[in-house]
């Protein structure tokens, strides 16, 4: 499926972070660019094509973040047990349902209904994506597998996931695990530069223009797209249960 170089990042960014490292999801900027570059081009995790591979690891690391946050942090150790013991797929023609059984292995390991998640990221949609990764093959989800798949975990009946954990950061667990909301601050613009002084328990922050998501950050200082004049854009502050509340500057 393409991810030669993001699941084996997965176990080397458990590595890092036990050892009280910083998350080079952090250190390089991933998150910024996962939510600009995907959830704010409404693109496909697996679309990403320009130095992919640690942007493309946001939402599988988020996983484990969200596992941890509700106490189960053997998630990938309960997915990868799932597989074993499950007869294999042809990845080359089955492709496409393999993902939608990951997608499944993860709300069972995790008792969660994560369908909105996985939505958010493009992990259920219907795709037919030509997919390189020192081999190449296709990824194919049709409508009918889909619906399948959607049906089967809604009637697991488990309690949907928060909707900010589609925000989740390193930084930003204790936030949902707490279910702690935003405390609004005060914010200031300098040129293309938004500034939100003294906010806490946000998620991200989401910058519109013309009523579009088109950035978005965990960071408080906000460095809107010379694309998007600063004066006329809206910040909204992502709540741990999706609320969006306004930054006024």
């Amino acid at each position: 499926m393409g991810l030669g170089e993001v699941s084996n990042n997965i176990y080397s960014m458990h590595v890092q972070t036990s050892f009280g490292n910083t998350s080079r999801l952090q250190t390089d900027n991933c998150y910024r660019q996962a939510f600009t570059r995907m959830l704010a081009a409404d693109s496909a995790y697996i679309a990403v094509k320009q130095d992919p591979y640690f942007v493309r690891l946001v939402p599988f690391w988020q996983l484990q973040l969200f596992a941890r946050a509700i106490d189960k942090p053997d998630l990938y150790k309960d997915v990868s047990e799932r597989i074993r013991v499950t007869p294999s797929r042809n990845y080359t023609t089955e492709s496409g349902a393999i993902q939608l059984d990951f997608v499944k292995y993860c709300c069972d390991a995790l008792e969660a209904d994560l369908t909105t998640f996985f939505e958010a990221w493009g992990f259920l949609r219907e795709l037919d994506i030509e997919v390189n990764d020192y081999s190449s093959t296709y990824l194919r989800i049709t409508a009918a597998e889909l619906q399948a798949a959607k049906s089967d975990i809604a009637a697991k009946g488990y309690a949907p996931a928060p909707a900010g954990a589609i925000y989740l950061t390193d930084q930003n667990v204790n936030v949902l695990k707490n279910r702690q909301n935003i405390v609004p601050g005060t914010a200031s613009r300098s040129g293309q530069t938004i500034t939100a002084s003294g906010w806490s328990n946000v998620m991200a922050y989401k910058v519109y223009a013309s009523g579009d998501f088109v950035y978005g950050t965990p960071d408080a200082i906000i460095a809107v797209p010379a694309a998007y004049p600063a004066a006329g854009v809206e910040v909204k502050a992502v709540q741990w249960d999706g609320t969006e509340i306004n930054v006024n500057f």
